[in-house]
């Protein structure tokens, strides 16, 4: 697996390398007369699995385990179970928020899982949020976003994402938003990926056509629903970003060309 310095070179020859003559000290630079105008003009992150990790989940629920003294395990069993799933829609369309889900649908799944008694407990308002010490970001991902934005192609993001506190004046979302042209959370919208209007409100906002855009996502259901929609897409598959990085590259040096 290539490292950042070799991933910045390759996203930075993948954006300037078409079009291009050879200046007298040898560096490239873009041709004025030659230079095509891409068709390409955004490319749309997901936030977790893409630009966050999810790599201290396990751990976080591990703590929590050992500080209230729950069965090993439990935690994790359950909110990966189908019976959470089903509650997620409430969730990340701002219907609940974290406290609340916490408070009932969750504690009761949970209790009835592993026949406890458990008072409820913050296993997901203090996930991922914006204090929280476990959000590990994919430095190589924030490290192209830079190289795009520098580059003259806007980035934003498309989330599905939730309040955490009733009162909705948090939400999920540990990230500078400078770094966005545009940003769209499900749980603000009041609806989530993959339904096709919540992909329109970002094109609105910004402007564009799905011809115009990338979409980059770890779920495959939503990246069927970017491409349908007539976006090209990026399936980060198994955490693999440097990989899902070189496919970015390959559509991007591919629009410059054509």
């Amino acid at each position: 697996m290539a490292n950042s310095a070799s991933q910045k070179r390759r996203i930075y020859w993948a954006l300037s390398k078409s079009s291009q003559d050879k200046s007298i000290d040898g560096t490239y630079e873009l041709s004025k007369s030659k230079a095509k105008m891409p068709q390409l003009k955004v490319v749309i992150f997901d936030f977790g699995g893409v630009i966050m990790s999810y790599r201290g989940t396990n751990a976080y629920w591990k703590d929590l385990e050992i500080e209230r003294n729950l069965p090993e395990g439990s935690i994790r069993k359950t909110m990966l179970s189908s019976e959470f799933a089903s509650i997620s829609y409430d969730l990340f369309t701002g219907i609940k928020s974290a406290e609340e889900v916490e408070e009932n649908e969750f504690i009761r799944i949970y209790n009835r899982q592993h026949n406890l008694n458990a008072k409820p407990f913050p296993v997901i308002r203090n996930w991922l949020c914006d204090d929280s010490k476990l959000v590990s970001y994919n430095e190589n991902v924030l490290e192209a976003i830079k190289i795009l934005r520098d580059s003259g192609i806007k980035t934003a993001l498309l989330t599905n994402t939730y309040y955490i506190d009733k009162q909705r004046t948090k939400r999920r979302m540990p990230i500078d938003r400078a770094l966005f042209d545009s940003v769209v959370e499900s749980c603000a919208e009041g609806i989530m990926k993959p339904h096709p209007q919540i992909f329109k409100i970002l094109l609105d906002r910004l402007d564009i056509r799905p011809e115009e855009c990338v979409f980059v996502d770890d779920h495959y259901a939503n990246c069927e629903t970017a491409k349908m929609l007539g976006m090209k897409t990026v399936h980060v598959k198994n955490s693999d970003t440097e990989s899902a990085l070189i496919d970015l590259e390959d559509i991007l040096n591919e629009d410059m060309l054509s």
